[in-house]
């Protein structure tokens, strides 16, 4: 897969987005030129900002990759993502595309796309990941909002499938996939056969490579 099939892909996760040419949109830490190309040649109006969000503005839609730290490096993630809600206008959406701490690519020797192998794994909250359950409790504490968690397989950057809580992958459809082209990695298992046994006990969210959280201001 070359740079720019890789890139195409990551505009897919827009599918989980209801957008109309009217509506302002701000994406936050995006590292593919592609995925903003593709939002403004639909019309849309889009700023890109580095992890700093004015804050008085608003917005309909917000994309926010990986963890909001500019501005806001003393707040929890519960009063970061009650700051970005409040951004957000009346129904408007926010996507949050985070990695998991614990996704399965990461125990199988894949490094972090930042570097080092098992970097995530071993973390502290200095890094731009989370697991499942913290991202279950943080949403329970934002009752006013909607919300679905979704699971982009291989990960949000390569979203060939995206999975949710009413459409998991079945025993036998999740393969092998090499796509951090950027470091060396290993292959300690076949993840194939570890994704039939996680799949069986019911641990697709625990394991997920990474998560594609969808918030709704009512």
């Amino acid at each position: 897969m070359d740079q720019v099939q890789k890139e195409k892909y990551q505009a897919r996760i827009l599918d989980l987005l209801i957008l109309d040419k009217k509506q302002k949109i701000l994406v936050v830490n995006n590292e593919n030129p592609i995925f903003a190309e593709d939002l403004r040649e639909r019309g849309l109006s889009v700023e890109e900002t580095d992890d700093k969000i004015d804050m008085q503005a608003s917005y309909d839609v917000i994309i926010l990759f990986g963890m909001l730290r500019g501005g806001l490096t003393q707040s929890t993630m519960e009063e970061v993502m009650k700051f970005l809600a409040a951004r957000l206008d009346e129904h408007g959406q926010l996507l949050w595309c985070v990695d998991n701490k614990f996704g399965l690519k990461y125990w199988s020797g894949m490094q972090y796309e930042k570097g080092g192998f098992f970097r995530t794994l071993e973390s502290t909250e200095n890094e731009d990941v989370i697991s499942y359950q913290k991202i279950m409790n943080l949403l329970l504490e934002m009752p006013e909002v909607d919300s679905t968690v979704y699971y982009p397989y291989p990960d949000y950057r390569y979203p060939m499938e995206i999975y949710s809580d009413e459409w998991m992958p079945s025993k036998g459809s999740l393969e092998n996939y090499d796509f951090n082209f950027e470091y060396f990695r290993y292959r300690f298992f076949d993840e194939s056969k570890v994704w039939d046994n996680i799949i069986e006990e019911g641990l697709f969210s625990e394991f997920a490579n990474s998560f594609a959280v969808k918030i709704e201001r009512r």
